[in-house]
């Protein structure tokens, strides 16, 4: 983390050199955002009890960035993503990017730091059981036809367990620090591809580490 604020520390003094670079013409973009995240997140099952699920350990991301250009050397983002974890998540953060070329030019590499937010929402194992409960199902209709009675016993459990105050889905919340790179790849005036790499720290009662791969597709205006 410390690596993360000198870099942006490095990236605010270089900006006012880079003014006299040749500056884009288009410096603002949008982007939509498509990949995956990969690791194992933090959950919420040491809050009830001891119940909980372990989180995925991947899932596919999308979502959209807007950027504008502080200078040739300096960006300025904000990304909004919709992840395929668990029963489902997101998070939102906003940084700078470090430009190790003008945003003018075709092939532009970069470092990235951000933070922001990022909310997970888990099953807990008693969802799990009602859940796996249900497959059951079928089950239970073909005994019924030999033991009538099972049908009205799991019935009568079916609709109890529905009853039961208990939500079968706990949301976790955390802080979010992102750190990593990519390269900004023109395609014409306004028209780019971003390939995207970046670590996304999670920090809450533990700190846990996401792997995020992306690739934005956007036009600048």
């Amino acid at each position: 983390m410390r690596g993360a604020v000198v870099a942006v520390g490095v990236a605010v003094l270089c900006s006012g050199t880079a003014w006299a670079e040749e500056r884009n013409p288009h410096p603002t973009s949008f982007s939509v955002v498509g990949g995956l995240t990969a690791g194992t997140s933090q959950t919420v099952g040491r809050q009830l009890f001891g119940l909980g699920d372990a989180g995925e350990g991947s899932g596919f991301a999308v979502g959209g960035d807007i950027a504008h250009d502080l200078s040739p050397r300096l960006t300025f983002e904000l990304t909004g993503l919709y992840m395929d974890r668990s029963s489902n998540a997101w998070s939102v953060d906003t940084g700078l990017r470090l430009n190790f070329r003008p945003t003018s030019e075709s092939v532009v590499p970069y470092f990235a730091v951000s933070g922001g937010v990022y909310s997970e929402r888990v099953q807990t194992n008693f969802g799990a059981l009602v859940h796996g409960a249900e497959n059951l199902e079928p089950v239970i209709d073909a005994i019924a036809r030999f033991i009538p009675q099972v049908a009205n016993l799991y019935g009568f459990v079916e609709t109890a367990g529905s009853t039961l105050p208990f939500d079968q889905h706990k949301t976790h919340t955390s802080g979010l620090l992102t750190f990593g790179g990519g390269v900004n790849i023109a395609s014409g005036e306004h028209v780019f591809v971003r390939p995207d790499a970046r670590a996304q720290v999670l920090f809450g009662g533990d700190t846990h580490v996401l792997g995020r791969f992306t690739v934005n597709v956007g036009y600048r205006f």
